[in-house]
């Protein structure tokens, strides 16, 4: 159980700081963009979109790295006040209740809405008409990182109630 959760752990962590790299490659395209709109009078069609796929990455993907690292907004009125078993039990209450389900329904729309799009070579509707199926098989991709590092967490609550 400890080596699949260091393993996903680790991949998820890896995933997440390759990930961020992409707010860079965001940041050069509004640069661009402003640079090319206000400068030289020439605004771009493609810049929107790539900035805006860009960014939908990077948000997706950092949330796997979020909740990697424990850093996901949550209401802590009562629950720092609990001591770690309990805490590790309304944790694994509440990732059973809402969590899982969550993932599971997106999941089990995401899939064939990403293959869909991968089959009939989706295309943007604007001029520039970049393929879509890349950005939409990101949603299942991060959802199965997601259920993955939910399972991991769930061990880590599990190893916290076995504790002496």
């Amino acid at each position: 159980m400890r080596k699949f959760i260091q393993y996903v752990d680790r991949i998820n962590d890896f995933i997440g700081r390759m990930a961020s790299w992409l707010i860079l490659l965001m940041m050069f395209f509004v640069v661009y963009e402003v640079f090319t709109r206000r400068f030289l009078g020439k605004p771009t069609v493609w810049t929107f979109e790539s900035i805006t796929m860009t960014y939908g990455a990077h948000f997706m993907f950092a949330s796997v790295f979020t909740l990697v690292h424990g850093k996901i907004a949550s209401v802590d009125l009562l629950y720092n006040k609990l001591p770690r078993k309990k805490k590790a039990l309304l944790d694994i209450f509440s990732y059973s209740l809402f969590f899982f389900p969550f993932i599971a329904g997106v999941l089990y729309f995401s899939v064939p809405y990403a293959l869909d799009s991968w089959k009939i070579g989706e295309r943007s509707w604007s001029v520039f008409a970049p393929p879509l199926y890349y950005s939409k098989t990101v949603i299942p991709v991060v959802f199965f990182l997601l259920l993955l590092q939910g399972c991991a967490e769930i061990m880590k609550r599990i190893l916290i109630l076995k504790e002496e």
